[in-house]
């Protein structure tokens, strides 16, 4: 009801490794009621209007990105690269096994079914997320794809699955339905994928008959996409690129827009296609339709500035997630959002509940718990160390 023309669900895995609390998995080529009712609630009208929005699942895995907080399965990946935070040193996940030859080619199979499952369910298509180091974007990536096989080496061969993945899911749903690719600009790190190779993959996507590209960037050891920037859109500059070096290829820009004058200058002057909002949404999600009504008022998330004391590149972008992901829980619950980031509890409460208790469905009391048992475990090291 909120006013957006295209709704992208939030990623759903293919499979048994999950990327966070709460994953939606695709289990079987049958929808559920529950898929249904997703499906219809996510292409309600826009109040005054019988136009219904496009709808489309995102399907992911998350590769070697799967903390052990919600599977105790050892993370897959193309090679076998640990995770690690530059700067920081600390490695937030299991380092990853390799991934065989056979299991790769068995991997379109899993992306079809599931695009099979949401097109039943009544969704309009799906988005590959193959972006922001999760298993395609590790096979993207020369530094996270080491192998040998033909999946591994040339830039031809490492975007080989996900071309494969795009030509498995156009057989199981036709080319009626929508097909997206979310893909990186850049890993920005050492070694990882880079523009010009970027831009190549673009030319193929084109080949493959994709829809709808929308571009990102960056990993989680590279944050390039929760930045807290006042800029509106991070990665213009490539979607104007790729607007000119790939004709007819349509292009959704993302990152930080928040007001209808940015939203309007990047498509009028040919930055992107599509004008992509996401955190602006989790704090108003009926902002495009008071666009619509004449109001021209930023998000609200504008106002939102997260600061920590220390390990400020480590805690901001996870701090931001949590933080949006909390306040669209907010109003699902009927309660007004938090235009100010509760960063104490967030670090004490809501992070260590959504990391250990949700998935367990444990309480808010067991948190505390653990809460206060960690800090008398730290007093106590802390006076042993003193003394």
């Amino acid at each position: 009801e909120g006013g957006s023309g295209l709704i992208i669900t939030g990623n759903v895995m293919v499979d048994e490794h999950l990327e966070g609390p709460g994953n939606v998995i695709c289990r079987s080529t049958t929808p559920s009621a529950i898929w249904r009712e997703w499906a219809e609630a996510s292409k309600t009208c826009r109040k005054g209007s019988q136009e219904r929005p496009v709808a489309i699942v995102q399907l992911s895995h998350p590769g070697r990105q799967s903390p052990p907080s919600v599977s105790l399965r050892r993370p897959v990946a193309p090679s076998n690269v640990p995770f690690r935070l530059p700067g920081v040193g600390i490695q937030l996940f299991r380092s990853p096994r390799t991934l065989t030859t056979e299991e790769v080619k068995a991997l379109p199979t899993k992306f079809a079914n599931a695009a099979a499952l949401a097109v039943a369910a009544g969704f309009d298509g799906v988005q590959i997320h193959a972006a922001h180091g999760y298993l395609l974007s590790q096979f993207l990536s020369p530094h996270t794809n080491r192998r040998s096989d033909s999946y591994g080496g040339s830039a031809a061969n490492r975007r080989r699955l996900l071309l494969e993945i795009l030509a498995a899911i156009r057989i199981a749903v036709g080319t009626r339905r929508v097909l997206s690719v979310k893909v990186n600009c850049a890993d920005f790190r050492v070694g990882g994928l880079e523009q010009p190779e970027a831009l190549e993959l673009m030319t193929e996507l084109k080949k493959a008959s994709v829809d709808l590209v929308e571009i990102s960037g960056g990993t989680y050891e590279t944050m390039a996409m929760m930045t807290q920037s006042s800029q509106e859109g991070y990665f213009v500059e490539f979607s104007r690129t790729v607007r000119e070096r790939v004709p007819n290829l349509p292009v959704m820009a993302v990152g930080g827009f928040k007001s209808l004058s940015g939203c309007v200058k990047a498509l009028k002057e040919g930055e992107c296609d599509v004008v992509g909002l996401c955190r602006a949404l989790c704090l108003q999600p009926d902002l495009p339709s008071r666009w619509f009504q004449g109001e021209d008022l930023p998000s609200a998330s504008k106002t939102v500035r997260i600061t920590v004391p220390v390990f400020g590149a480590l805690l901001i972008p996870g701090l931001g997630y949590y933080y949006h992901q909390r306040q669209m829980q907010r109003i699902g619950y009927g309660k007004a959002v938090e235009l100010q980031c509760p960063t104490v509890r967030m670090l004490l409460l809501v992070v260590p509940r959504k990391l250990l208790w949700e998935p367990r469905r444990l309480s808010t009391t067991s948190c505390c718990l653990w809460v206060a048992a960690l800090a008398t475990g730290l007093l106590v090291v802390a006076r042993a160390v003193k003394q």
